[in-house]
């Protein structure tokens, strides 16, 4: 197993998704990013990490919203 491939972190950030558990995915998301820095070859993931990191920090801000009006 490569500690470098982007994929591992990528999907695990899925999975943690599916839980609900939105900091732990945000965390593997950046990792997936920051192993996809500068590789081509990874461009579409790429573009799905940026999408799947806009829709974290939307739920977040809706989550936010609730709490201030409830």
């Amino acid at each position: 197993m490569d500690i470098k491939e982007p994929r591992f972190p990528f999907h695990a950030a899925e999975c943690l998704l599916q839980k609900g558990e939105l900091a732990e995915a945000e965390s593997g998301l950046f990792l997936a990013q920051e192993l996809i820095a500068n590789k081509p070859e990874f461009k579409e993931l790429s573009t799905r990490v940026s999408s799947m990191l806009e829709a974290i920090k939307l739920k977040k801000e809706m989550e936010h919203e609730c709490v201030d009006n409830p």
